[in-house]
């Protein structure tokens, strides 16, 4: 369902409910840190200027280059599949999300096919949002939501 499912933060901290760990492959440890929500793998964690080549497209600002990109496409089309899974997915996102004063999230079903439909949600709305889109099966999304009143409005040239 999703080609792209991003989360853009300021920064993690312990207050999201998200362990960051450092991936081990069959060579060590890894460069690949993971974010993992009550035992659940929950997004690839990278910064915006390594997740994205414009970053000012994808941010809003070049100054947001080194804010954490929250990588959850490939979590999110897991997750979906299965009542549960899904619901333990939207409790992680809107608990990352609600622990921040702004975030900018970013899904589209068919990437670059739509333009974006730019919205401003609390955490909550986002998670139900998702779920309707879920629960009808209307393809396509692309939505670019952030939190009401944050300082990372959606950029209109976007």
């Amino acid at each position: 369902m999703f080609d792209v499912f991003d989360i853009l933060l300021p920064n993690l901290s312990g207050s999201q409910h998200l362990e960051v760990r450092q991936q081990q492959s069959a060579f060590g440890q890894s460069d690949t840190r993971s974010a993992y929500f009550e035992g659940m793998r929950f997004a690839e964690v990278v910064l915006a200027d390594k997740a994205y080549t414009n970053v000012e497209h994808w941010t809003g600002s070049a100054e947001r280059a080194n804010w954490t990109v929250l990588l959850a496409g490939a979590t999110a089309n897991e997750a979906i599949a299965n009542d549960e899974s899904w619901a333990k997915f939207l409790r992680a996102l809107s608990l990352t999300l609600s622990a921040q004063l702004v975030w900018r999230v970013t899904c589209e079903s068919d990437c670059d096919q739509y333009p974006l439909e730019k919205v401003e949600l609390h955490a909550d709305e986002l998670s139900r949002l998702l779920d309707s889109y879920r629960e009808s099966q209307s393809p396509p999304i692309a939505i670019q939501a952030s939190a009401p009143d944050s300082m990372i409005k959606p950029n209109p040239g976007a």
